[in-house]
């Protein structure tokens, strides 16, 4: 196996930046920025309102499926919903995969039988800010991971449904247990393992893998009452706490918990061996937006 260093990744970076390259373009309606170090694709995604949490038809759902008990323990953190708007900002189509996390990282801490465009796992917050670090030191970009709101941001794509393919998801649309159900759902496949990347379909914004796959980790502390203080702009989490948040859900877990609004708490040093991560790049907004309207197709801004 040979890995990039740190010095020829700075010089495949010089390299492309020297030859006068615009990583900047359009596809499908899609603004399109690739980092050139670990060739990582982001999107744009124009900011926006939208109700975050979950609504009164998925808690009926919910405890009718798993119980009251389970229902408070797992899903009550996502009341109330409530109305968040976010900026604008560049989201990674799909996680990191383990080719990216070696070229920078040249560790291992997966299985290393597992096809290299798979995503990273056995990954903890704390190893993913190691790698942002490390990214940082060499990019003259800033990246970092999403908020909690970015990520439902970016997950519902407009929907308000609790999923971004409807009221029900199916394992042709991501990989999850497959063995479970969710409402009028039916049974599917159940890998038991992650897949390649962008092996299934991207939702209307143009994202990879928000549903399953892997757990992923965002950059809030985790709070199970936060949502009852809130901020409507931004919001960043609590200012501390003992576990990050995670979301999307994971190969591994039933239909219900790779909803848009689920979400879990995991203590930062924890690694699991379903849970990854995708970065946000700090960078200005595209010079010029498509023509298409297809990223913010029946979705209000102004809501």
């Amino acid at each position: 196996m040979v890995w990039l260093t740190l010095s020829t990744l700075s010089q495949n970076c010089l390299a492309a930046e020297q030859k006068g390259d615009n990583p900047e373009y359009f596809e499908n309606g899609l603004s399109l920025w690739r980092e050139p170090l670990i060739d990582l694709e982001f999107v744009w995604l124009e900011g926006g309102c939208f109700q975050m949490g979950q609504s009164l038809q998925e808690k009926q759902t919910l405890t009718e499926e798993a119980g009251e008990l389970k229902y408070h323990e797992f899903y009550a953190d996502e009341l109330p919903q409530h109305k968040v708007c976010v900026d604008g900002f560049w989201l990674a189509r799909h996680e990191i995969t383990r080719l990216q996390w070696q070229q920078l990282m040249a560790t291992s801490p997966f299985p290393v039988d597992v096809p290299k465009d798979h995503p990273a796992t056995n990954i903890s917050w704390l190893m993913s800010m190691d790698f942002i670090v490390v990214l940082n030191g060499i990019a003259k970009e800033n990246f970092r991971l999403p908020t909690e709101a970015e990520f439902e941001y970016g997950i519902r794509a407009g929907t308000s449904t609790p999923f971004s393919t409807g009221k029900t998801i199916s394992t042709d649309q991501a990989n999850y247990n497959g063995l479970y159900v969710y409402g009028n759902s039916r049974k599917g496949a159940y890998l038991e393992k992650t897949a390649q990347v962008k092996s299934y379909p991207a939702n209307s914004y143009g994202l990879f893998d928000m549903h399953g796959n892997v757990w992923e980790w965002c950059s809030d502390w985790y709070d199970k009452g936060y949502y009852i203080n809130s901020p409507v702009n931004n919001p960043g989490g609590p200012e501390t706490g003992k576990k990050k948040v995670m979301r999307g859900g994971s190969w591994f877990t039933a239909p219900r918990s790779v909803r848009s609004a689920n979400r879990r708490g995991l203590e930062p040093n924890i690694a699991l061996e379903d849970s990854g991560f995708r970065l946000v790049v700090k960078r200005p907004p595209p010079a010029q937006q498509p023509s298409s309207e297809k990223i913010n197709d029946g979705f209000d801004p102004n809501f």
